[in-house]
């Protein structure tokens, strides 16, 4: 998959610990020439890295350069946040790759927890409910692809490709070992 992206591609990578992986493949793309922007590292003007910049990044970005794929690599936690201007790709005919990493929880906080206590604190809620993001964004109007194995996510990818519409691909992640993603 790498060697197909490049230097007509633009990854934005959105905010949270998930951008571990999306760091690493931003490495890969990169080396083979494609663009890439990790958009987390945009700090705000207090100093802190921005948490659900992914996708709209990755509008802004299809808009900046139409004929260009564009993929977002984020968490579910992150995209919670902002699911909803899908709204927008839809409705302006943007197809976007979003590739979501699923671990259904708050992770940054899971992992911060067990640094910091030795433990994770039950009380805080960081465990979200089971949400199928291919589901919610096929009603949406946008194409959905749900994996459930490292081996499926380049098939998923190009179905998304193929489809035209803005695109979601729902990637479990083992949450225990997401604990450390690649690339942090």
């Amino acid at each position: 998959m790498y060697q197909d992206l490049k230097g007509e591609t633009a990854l934005v990578t959105g905010a949270g610990k998930n951008s571990g992986i999306g760091y690493a493949i931003a490495r890969k793309m990169a080396e083979n020439g494609a663009n890439v922007v990790i958009a987390d590292l945009a700090k705000t003007k207090e100093g802190n890295n921005p948490l659900i910049t992914g996708l709209p990044y990755a509008i802004g970005a299809k808009l900046v350069q139409p004929d260009k794929p564009v993929y977002c690599v984020t968490g579910d936690s992150a995209f919670g946040f902002n699911i909803q201007e899908l709204e927008t790709a839809v409705r302006t005919k943007l197809p976007v790759i979003i590739i979501v990493a699923v671990d259904g929880a708050y992770g940054m906080e899971k992992t911060a927890q067990q640094r910091m206590f030795g433990r994770q604190a039950d009380w805080f809620g960081h465990k979200h409910a089971p949400v199928r993001y291919d589901k919610v964004v096929v009603a949406m109007g946008c194409h959905g692809e749900y994996v459930s194995k490292g081996s499926e996510i380049e098939s998923a990818i190009e179905r998304a490709q193929s489809s035209g519409k803005a695109a979601i691909v729902h990637a479990v992640v083992d949450p225990v070992a997401n604990v450390d993603p690649p690339g942090n």
